[in-house]
Formats: structure tokens, C-alpha cells, sequence
């Protein structure tokens, strides 16, 4: 799954509001933190659990991905890639497909141009195309 390699990326960070999956189990952040234990960085989350109303901390694992489908994870995973490429600008937009439809497309406004190319049936495949493009180790 996409969404599990941009959590492990180099320009991902955890954020309040973003909603997750961690063991199959849909959970809110509501604080992120990197913690260090023996000189290794991990991310400390603390979650609520969206089955259950319980607050716990949880460190992510391979059972951890963001769930681009919501619309506050999205919006903080966009914001992550403008801090990981330093460019402010950076935009989910649509675009006009053959069809007379509208694909998704993440666009440099400062750069006047498209962060990758092609273009992507949701905005969530459009972010998560530009990550696997831009960011080392995704």
C-alpha cells in the first residue's frame, strides 16, 4: 500500500487531526512527537481511537498508514511535502481530462508547472504520486 511507504518517508510528520489506521483500527492523532530511545528516532504518537472513545499512545509500525481519503490527513500529508520540497506552494488541483471529466494533479504554483507528471483519478493518488517522485526513500 502507497499510503504506508509516505509515513516512513523523510518528509512525513505526524500531525494533530490526521486520521490513521494502526492495526486495521481507525485512530486521530492528537499529538505527535519524535522520541529517541538508544540513539534511534521513532515517532510517538498519541491517539484516540475512533472505535472505542480511548486515548493511547502508539508508535507506528508496518500496520501503520495515514488514510488519505480524509480530508484532514490529506491537507497535513500536503503540508509535509511543502516543508520536504520547500515549496509553499504546493497545490492538489483538477484538471480537465479528454473525457470531460477532472483528474488531480499536484502543481508548483511558484514553479508554474506540475510536480509530476500525468495525473491521478483522486486528490490521494495525486499526493501520493508526487511523495513517491519527490521525497528520498519512499
Amino acid at each position: 500500500m502507497l499510503a504506508a511507504r509516505i509515513i516512513k518517508s523523510q518528509g512525513w510528520a505526524g500531525m494533530p487531526g490526521m486520521r490513521i489506521s494502526h492495526v486495521m483500527r481507525p485512530f486521530r492523532i492528537l499529538r505527535a512527537e519524535i522520541s529517541d530511545f538508544l540513539g534511534a528516532q521513532y515517532w510517538d504518537l498519541q491517539v484516540f481511537s475512533e472505535d472505542d472513545g480511548v486515548v493511547s499512545q502508539i508508535i507506528p509500525e508496518n500496520e501503520t498508514f495515514p488514510d488519505l481519503d480524509d480530508p484532514a490527513t490529506l491537507g497535513c500529508a500536503l503540508a509535509n511535502l511543502r516543508v520536504a520540497l520547500s515549496d509553499p506552494t504546493l497545490l492538489i488541483v483538477p484538471i480537465e481530462n479528454p473525457s470531460g471529466g477532472h483528474d488531480w494533479q499536484c502543481r508548483s504554483v511558484s514553479r508554474c508547472c506540475s510536480v509530476t507528471p500525468g495525473s491521478h483519478r483522486s486528490p490521494a493518488g495525486a499526493l501520493t504520486d508526487a511523495y513517491l517522485h519527490s521525497i528520498p526513500g519512499v
